[in-house]
């Protein structure tokens, strides 16, 4: 029988008791969840460390806060070599009755070292994260907000003819992405949220990339690199995850998105065109969101007004700034 290690970060969201339950059942023998404190609240762990004390359910504890990457890497290198297959799950994620088994059954075919799962919404709508892998089109798109109008399909119809016809296909699967539900099927990436890669991939392609990326596109990268080795992605819709998204992202994830995105565009060979085309509009939006805010200032709580400013200052200095990556 095969052996999973399941790695699950407890962050605030006070879930991850949840998640353990959606899971725990499922397992085959000697299997293990490891539940990694980042930290936030350790008096929440403790707990679930009393309450699953004869489960196989393992707890570490971090001194001081790490991003997503490192924490992940932190599990594996501790258990990762007892086991067959390694599957990140987030905390704030619940799992169909058949997760396991489905993903099981997929890795189980030679020419597959990754296995996803459909994740939904907590109103059982489809995310959409199993598109194109993101490159400077397809951010500029996010921050000029045009993905509403490609849910028109007159709209969409005809610039994804443009899009493939001048070559550019990458935007033509990112318009596809955004109106076809897609079914079980190879595709080019993986969602952080919850996968189950076989160890040996994992191992080869040295994990998360802890040095770049300290939260988001981790996973993107990481897609890219499993992409260049030959390893190979599914997605099995049979199986599903259901997760919660927040409904606003503090003011430090906001900048580490921004951040990490621009680390990736520089890494995976955007042109310096592109780049320079990304930097200006994420640029001038977050001007015009700063003068937004001086415009409503007696509209808005002092706090509020602190918050924003620095998020929007940190972001210009961001993207303005030279990049610089690890090796």
């Amino acid at each position: 029988m095969k052996k999973i290690l399941v790695g699950i970060i407890h962050h605030s969201s006070f879930m991850a008791e949840s998640a353990v339950d959606s899971l725990i059942k499922q397992l085959p023998k000697e299997s293990l969840i490891c539940v990694l404190n980042n930290p936030e609240d350790s008096s929440y762990v403790k707990q679930l460390e009393t309450k699953y004390s004869s489960s196989n359910v393992s707890f570490l504890y971090q001194d001081s806060p790490k991003g997503f990457a490192e924490n992940m890497n932190h599990i594996y290198k501790k258990f990762g070599s007892q086991f067959d297959y390694f599957m990140p799950f987030n905390d704030d994620a619940v799992a169909s009755s058949n997760l396991v088994d489905s993903l099981l059954e997929t890795l189980n075919r030679e020419d597959i070292d990754v296995a996803c799962p459909k994740i939904l919404n907590s109103d059982g709508s489809t995310q959409p994260v199993y598109g194109p892998i993101p490159n400077a089109f397809t951010h500029i798109f996010r921050h000029l907000n045009l993905k509403i109008f490609l849910r028109i399909k007159l709209i969409s119809n005809f610039l994804k003819i443009i899009s493939s016809a001048l070559g550019m296909n990458s935007i033509s699967q990112y318009i596809s992405a955004t109106n076809e539900a897609q079914d079980s099927a190879f595709v080019e990436r993986l969602s952080g949220a919850c996968f189950m890669i076989k160890t040996s991939a994992f191992s080869e392609c040295k994990g998360f990339d802890e040095k770049n990326f300290y939260m988001y596109s981790d996973d993107s990268d990481l897609s890219i690199r499993l992409n260049k080795m030959g390893r190979k992605i599914y997605l099995n819709t049979n199986a599903y995850i259901i997760h919660e998204l927040s409904a606003s992202m503090n003011t430090k994830a906001y900048i580490e998105k921004e951040k990490s995105t621009l680390r990736f565009l520089k890494k995976h060979g955007s042109s310096l065109i592109l780049l320079s085309l990304f930097r200006l509009v994420v640029v001038s939006s977050f001007i015009i969101r700063t003068i937004g805010i001086i415009l409503k200032l007696h509209k808005l709580k002092p706090v509020e007004i602190i918050s924003e400013l620095r998020r929007n200052f940190e972001i210009i200095k961001i993207m303005i700034s030279p990049i610089k990556l690890k090796d």
